[in-house]
C-alpha cells in the first residue's frame, strides 16, 4: 500500500462519516487491531490488583493498599460503575480517548491525511496502548493522556494546569518531565516573566495540594509505595536499584518502540545538524528524563515510556519538513516492527508479550499449531 492510498482513505472515510466519526472509528479500530497484536489479559496483574481494590472503593480505609497514592483512574472508573472485572474498561476507554487524540491532533497539523493515521498507528503498536491491552490494572495510559493533552493545549494556562493535576494524581512520575514541561510552557510564552511566574505558581499549587493528599491518605491507611520505600534503600547503596537491572536497561528502552526508534533518532540528528541544537535536545528530553526514573524504580519499558513525546515530536518535525521522505519508508518500517517481539523489562525479568504475527510466524515455521 502507497501512502496515497492511505490520504484517500482517510479522505473518502471522513465524507462518508464525517471527520469526528472518523476519529472515533480510528481509535476503536486500532485499539481493536493492538488487542489483536498483543493478546488482552483477562486478570489483574500485579500492581492492577491493588488498582482493583481501589476502584472496588477508593475510600475504605479499613485495607491497606500499597498504591493508594495513585487513585485518580481507579477513582473515576469507581464513580461511573465501573468496578470488579470492569475496571479493566476504564483503562481500555483512555487508551481509545489517547489514540483518538493522536490522530486528531496530526489531522489539525500534519500536512496529508494520511499522516494522522501513521502517527496513530506508530503510538498504538508501542509500550504506550500495549502494555494497557496485555497488563490489564495498568494504570498509567491517563498519564500519557495527560501529558500529550499539556502538550496539545500548551498555550492555556488553565487547561495546562489541570491536565498537570490529572497525570500528578494518576502517578507521582510525572514530576520527573516538570524540567521539560515547564520548558514547553515559556517556550509558548516567549519566556515572559509574568508567564513564568503564573506557571510556577499554578504548578506549585497543584504539587502542594498533592502532598497535602499524600499525607491524608497516609494517614489511615499504610501504602507502601512511599517516598522512602524508594529512596531509603540508596543511603546504604547510591545503586541499589540499578546494580542488578542495569544491563537490561538498553533492552527495556528498545521495548518501547522497538525498531521505530530510528524515526526519533532520524529528528534529533537532523536539528543538530542543521545547528538547531536547543530543539534538538528539548526533542530529547523526555526521555533523557525519564531514564531518571530508573534511579529509584527497575521496570524499565514502563519508565522509558514516560518519555513517548519525542516520539510524538519527532514525527510532528519529519512530516511537516519532508526532509528525509519519511513517508516513503514509514509504512515498511511499521510493517517490519509489527514482526519484532513484543517485550517487557522489569529489573532482570524480560517477558515476551503474546503477539498474533510471531505465534502465526512460529505455525508456519513449525508447520503445526501453537498458540499458548
Amino acid at each position: 500500500m502507497n501512502y496515497q492510498r492511505i490520504d484517500n482513505f482517510v479522505v473518502r472515510s471522513e465524507r462518508l462519516m464525517s471527520r469526528p466519526a472518523l476519529v472515533v472509528a480510528v481509535a476503536v479500530g486500532l485499539l481493536t487491531l493492538g488487542a489483536i497484536y498483543v493478546r488482552p489479559e483477562a486478570n489483574y496483574v500485579r500492581t492492577g490488583i491493588w488498582f482493583e481494590q481501589l476502584a472496588n472503593n477508593p475510600f475504605d480505609f479499613s485495607r491497606d493498599n500499597m498504591i493508594a497514592f495513585r487513585i485518580l483512574t481507579p477513582l473515576i472508573s469507581y464513580l461511573v460503575g465501573l468496578t470488579g472485572k470492569l475496571f479493566i474498561i476504564t483503562n481500555l476507554i483512555f487508551a481509545a480517548i489517547f489514540i483518538g487524540m493522536i490522530y486528531e491532533y496530526f489531522r489539525k497539523t500534519a500536512p496529508r491525511p494520511g499522516d494522522a493515521f501513521v502517527a496513530a498507528t506508530v503510538l498504538t503498536f508501542s509500550s504506550v496502548v500495549l502494555v494497557t491491552i496485555g497488563y490489564s490494572g495498568w494504570c498509567d495510559i491517563l498519564s500519557y493522556l495527560a501529558i500529550f493533552a499539556m502538550w496539545r493545549w500548551k498555550r492555556n494556562i488553565w487547561l495546562f494546569t489541570f491536565f498537570f493535576a490529572v497525570a500528578l494524581f494518576n502517578h507521582e512520575g510525572i514530576m520527573f518531565l516538570f524540567p521539560w514541561l515547564l520548558i514547553l510552557r515559556l517556550r509558548e510564552t516567549r519566556w515572559e516573566f509574568k508567564a513564568a511566574l503564573v506557571t510556577l505558581v499554578g504548578m506549585g499549587l497543584v504539587i502542594a495540594f498533592y502532598i497535602l493528599f499524600r499525607g491524608w491518605v497516609a494517614a489511615d491507611r499504610h501504602v507502601s509505595l512511599t517516598l522512602g520505600y524508594y529512596l531509603q534503600p540508596l543511603i546504604d547503596d547510591p545503586l541499589h536499584w540499578m546494580r542488578r537491572p542495569l544491563p537490561y536497561y538498553c533492552l527495556g528502552l528498545f521495548t518501547v518502540f522497538k525498531v521505530l526508534w530510528i524515526i526519533p533518532l532520524t529528528a534529533c540528528y537532523l536539528l543538530w545538524k542543521e545547528g538547531r541544537k536547543r530543539e534538538s535536545v528539548f526533542m530529547a528530553m523526555p526521555v533523557v528524563l525519564a531514564s531518571f526514573q530508573l534511579i529509584i524504580a527497575w521496570d524499565s519499558t514502563r519508565m522509558f515510556t514516560l518519555g513517548f513525546m519525542t516520539m510524538v515530536l519527532a514525527l510532528e518535525y519529519l512530516f511537516k519538513t519532508d526532509r528525509v521522505d519519511l513517508r516513503k519508508w514509514v509504512l515498511g518500517l511499521v510493517a517490519f516492527n509489527l514482526f519484532v517481539p513484543q517485550l517487557y523489562t522489569a529489573g532482570s525479568v524480560i517477558e515476551i508479550m503474546q503477539s498474533t504475527p510471531m505465534n502465526l510466524l512460529r505455525m508456519f515455521i513449525d508447520g503445526k499449531p501453537w498458540w499458548p
